[in-house]
């Protein structure tokens, strides 16, 4: 009796390791060789192969120009719109949030220029965001990208601004900097062509 029991035994073990040599998942009764096992990681390494990064066409660029842009003028409409505690006149805050380097630069050296003008007006006589000394109803419209330069990191849009009733063409130029869009330049089109960083470095001279 003890005999067959411990010959039961032999068996069940010896079946256990028949099926405990099966990799997890295989199908019952097919066996699986290293062939099987090699094809099965290359297949995966052929599938990880294809998730390549997608790269941006210069259409959906544009797209992402348009929409900083529009980022941009909301930004400087909601800074200039009153509200129950008044307007928010941080020019400061859109300058260090939304400019270049060198715009910033160039904003920097007229500062230090007017610091030594006693009762003066300076160079400001208008600003620069709402293109003109007052402000009301302020809205942008017809933005439209008019060049772009990926490998350059540079980038054109014009927009139609309304202040106080008028209308004014500004023209902005745009660089790829700190992984954001910033503006380089802002040109008023309707009554000049010079731009406003290009006028503070000619007066910071």
């Amino acid at each position: 009796m003890k005999r067959l029991c411990i010959l039961s035994l032999s068996m069940a073990f010896l079946l256990m390791g028949c099926n405990g040599g099966k990799p997890s998942g295989a199908d019952t009764g097919k066996p699986v060789s290293a062939g099987d096992t090699l094809q099965a990681a290359a297949d995966t390494a052929a599938n990880a192969s294809t998730q390549t990064v997608a790269v941006k066409t210069k259409e959906q660029l544009a797209e992402d120009v348009a929409a900083r842009v529009r980022e941009i003028y909301d930004a400087v409409i909601e800074t200039y719109t009153p509200d129950a505690t008044g307007a928010d006149l941080s020019k400061a805050r859109l300058d260090e949030r939304f400019c270049s380097d060198d715009w910033l630069a160039a904003l920097h050296a007229v500062m230090e220029k007017d610091e030594g003008l006693d009762g003066e007006i300076g160079f400001f006589e208008a600003d620069y965001w709402v293109m003109g000394q007052d402000f009301q109803d302020l809205k942008a419209e017809n933005i439209k990208v008019v060049s772009l330069s990926p490998d350059e990191g540079k980038a054109t849009a014009t927009l139609d601004w309304h202040n106080c009733g008028n209308v004014t063409k500004v023209m902005v130029s745009l660089v790829f900097e700190h992984d954001e869009w910033k503006i380089d330049e802002l040109t008023d089109r309707t009554h000049g062509d010079t731009g406003w960083k290009a006028d503070m470095k000619a007066y910071a001279k």
